[in-house]
């Protein structure tokens, strides 16, 4: 099926931190945007997001709160995969990406 990917911001953040990234989006549709699904690619992400109808020309948000204790350090990528009900059938997918420093012990 035809996917459409949204880059978001890079994070940094150092172990046993939650960080919140923030994807912002306008319905440039005539019609009301309604998100039927949306859905983190992994455990570490948890995802929020606009509920109920976003009128043409409206804004929505997608927060996506990513734990680094669930990750591991070093370089991440993220998914977040976003249904709708959009006429073309389009999954969407948000990424973040970052680097979660090792932790230091004493």
């Amino acid at each position: 099926y035809p996917r459409h990917t949204s880059n978001g911001p890079g994070i940094s953040c150092n172990p046993r931190y939650r960080t919140n990234i923030l994807f912002e989006f306008t319905n440039t549709g005539a019609n009301p945007l309604y998100l039927t699904e949306v859905k983190p690619g992994c455990g570490c992400t948890v995802a929020d997001y606009t509920k109920g109808a976003i009128p043409a020309g409206g804004k929505g948000n997608i927060t996506a709160s990513f734990d680094s204790n669930k990750s591991h350090p070093g370089t991440v990528a993220k998914n977040i995969f976003v249904t709708a009900n959009t006429s073309n059938g389009i999954t969407h997918t948000l990424t973040f990406n970052g680097e979660i420093q090792q932790l230091k012990t004493p």
